[in-house]
């Protein structure tokens, strides 16, 4: 139970970590504000709706609209995954594969 709320934490900040060549390095300084206020703000001023009534959608109705709100002002845009999520798929390909 503790990784999956660690994951949904994660999730909140986009970008829990830089990727440059293929290589993870940690993020060395504090944001200025919680992904969670970021996230409400950027939704909210996206799409001219009250901050209170982002907090009501799910997270996956959320999360789509932040991609194609993304997507449609870059269309090069690609999310960064949390490693927490990446270690998570990467066990469960390894566990995979060693079954066969």
């Amino acid at each position: 139970m503790g990784v999956i709320n660690q994951h949904i934490g994660d999730a909140f900040d986009e970008y829990p970590e830089q990727v440059q060549g293929g290589n993870f390095s940690a993020r060395t300084t504090m944001p200025h504000a919680s992904g969670e206020a970021y996230f409400v703000d950027e939704l909210a001023h996206r799409y001219g709706v009250n901050p209170d009534l982002v907090l009501t959608w799910s997270l996956r109705k959320a999360f789509q609209l932040q991609k194609a709100a993304r997507t449609v002002t870059n269309p090069d845009y690609k999310a960064l995954e949390p490693r927490s999520l990446l270690n998570i798929k990467s066990d469960f390909l390894k566990q995979k594969n060693a079954i066969k």
